[in-house]
């Protein structure tokens, strides 16, 4: 209750906007062949690919995919964690 009255959301909510962060880097970071989507979102606790697709559209308006491209990778973190979400699932 607390938490929520602080920061305008659940404190699930804001563990998901961190997770979806926290997978976000390793899809942008990753240049390996090896790894897929599904190993980056099961490594941050997402199991079912279809939510984690769907939440991760809703954060970033975009779908999760992988930059292999030499020099396309993004090196920030995105700010959007530290914003009140706009129909988060789960919240």
């Amino acid at each position: 209750m607390l938490f929520e009255e602080a920061y305008g959301i659940s404190p699930r909510t804001w563990s998901q906007i961190a997770r979806l962060n926290a997978a976000r880097h390793d899809l942008l970071e990753s240049d390996s062949e090896d790894v897929r989507v599904s190993d980056v979102a099961v490594r941050w606790v997402f199991f079912h690919f279809g939510r984690f697709s769907t939440a991760y559209r809703q954060l970033f308006g975009e779908l999760p995919r992988l930059l292999r491209q030499p020099g396309a990778r993004a090196h920030r973190f995105n700010e959007r964690m530290l914003e009140k979400p706009h129909a988060m699932p789960g919240g």
